[in-house]
């Protein structure tokens, strides 16, 4: 214990071999063994741990960076012990580097990282980083149990389901000293990552409370610093702060307000205004159907004036958009208007297109708008003509912007 905090700290300076490492690390010695902590350099500030036992080490979520996977691995060699195991906890980027026999992950987690969810952000992963982030698939793993305990380097791993609103990934007690969860407690505003909607509240709570219970001398997670168990009290009173507010405000604004003046000294203020998008999902769903909707209105403007600047902000900017109607298909902004808006309505000396009993419906960060669609306009004779039909846009949320990336053209039902 009383070794706990008598660091072998070694931020930025230390050196493996002749280089500083970029990275950062924090040695913890825990008495029956010692706890490295390192922490990226890279984008994301991934955090990666060792056990070290008297004979062997244990790696706890590996690094998924090049340049941090070389760093990390330089180091654990210049511990002069063999590694017995790999918890691929959360994260399984980097698991190429590892011999399979040697990898563990908790059951469902392999099922999971095969899923919708996890795979489409490891592919938006690697639209961002590129082949700075090591992506490989990696060989089949074994798995193990929740509330299972394991011992490995000689030291005890206690595996418990993280909070309930997370990824199918455990919260481990290690050694009866330390205590990993996916986010390390920090005093600062929760995010909207960590607290999503109003469930995820009574789920890190219950995890938190859990953790508490513990007595764990030392916090950490893959994300954040290591913290003491006051942090971990901390953040349990501001949960059931949140969750008066929640009985207590009928609003995302005066929730916002209220807990910012609640803790006026925390960071990460900008956090919860996202936070309570979250907690207040139908005051958000109209907020965002009123974004569409203003969007719909650009869109018939943009055909009704042939307007290419306008148009050009309301579809996504990607070669993967498209319009299928009556008179053939169109892909990229380029075919979309100059093909197919500026060749049928461009030579019409008057033209309106408007939109009638239109459905909006949101789903996260995808939204779809089902419409009628009413075209005025005076042909070569300068006669007022008008056509009907049904539309359906499909659109897209990008940096908290909606934007077109499909639209499907249909006649008026038959009678």
């Amino acid at each position: 214990m009383k070794n706990m905090f008598t660091l072998l700290l070694l931020l930025i300076t230390f050196t493996t071999g002749a280089q500083t490492m970029k990275g950062s690390l924090e040695v913890f010695d825990m008495g029956t063994y010692k706890l490295h902590i390192y922490t990226s350099a890279e984008a994301m500030a991934d955090v990666s741990a060792i056990i070290e036992g008297d004979k062997e080490l244990v790696i706890l979520e590996q690094p998924s960076f090049v340049k941090s996977i070389r760093e990390f691995n330089e180091y654990t060699q210049k511990l002069n012990k063999p590694v017995s195991k790999i918890i691929a906890n959360y994260h399984t980027g980097g698991l190429a580097e590892y011999p399979a026999n040697k990898v563990v992950m908790m059951k469902g987690m392999p099922e999971f990282e095969q899923g919708e969810i996890y795979s489409g952000m490891l592919k938006n992963f690697a639209n961002i980083f590129g082949e700075a982030m090591d992506l490989r698939p990696h060989k089949k793993t074994k798995t193990i149990e929740f509330n299972s305990k394991q011992q490995w380097a000689g030291v005890n791993f206690v595996f418990t389901a993280g909070a309930k609103s997370d990824f199918p990934a455990a919260s481990i007690f290690i050694g009866d000293k330390a205590y990993y969860s996916h986010f390390a407690p920090a005093k600062v505003h929760f995010n909207s990552m960590q607290i999503p909607d109003r469930n995820a509240v009574d789920a890190v709570l219950t995890e938190l409370k859990y953790a508490q219970s513990t007595q764990s001398e030392l916090f950490f997670g893959s994300h954040g610093t290591p913290a003491k168990i006051d942090v971990v009290h901390f953040q349990i009173e501001y949960l059931e702060y949140v969750k008066m507010l929640l009985d207590k405000c009928d609003n995302a604004d005066t929730f916002s307000q209220q807990l910012i003046a609640a803790y006026p000294q925390l960071t990460g203020a900008t956090n919860v205004r996202a936070l309570a998008k979250g907690l207040y999902p139908e005051e958000t769903a109209n907020t965002e159907k009123e974004k569409i909707r203003m969007l719909l209105n650009n869109y018939t403007k943009s055909i009704s004036d042939v307007d290419r600047s306008l148009a050009r902000t309301i579809w996504a900017d990607t070669e993967d958009i498209s319009i299928i109607n009556g008179t053939g298909q169109y892909f990229g902004f380029n075919s979309i208007f100059n093909d197919f808006i500026v060749n049928s309505f461009g030579e019409l000396s008057e033209r309106k297109l408007s939109s009638v009993s239109e459905v909006i419906n949101v789903y996260g960060d995808m939204a779809y708008i089902q419409f009628y669609w009413v075209f005025d306009r005076k042909d070569k004779e300068g006669i007022m003509r008008q056509n009907k039909g049904r539309e359906t846009l499909i659109c897209r949320k990008i940096n908290d912007e909606w934007k077109i990336y499909h639209i499907h053209y249909s006649g008026m039902p038959r009678d």
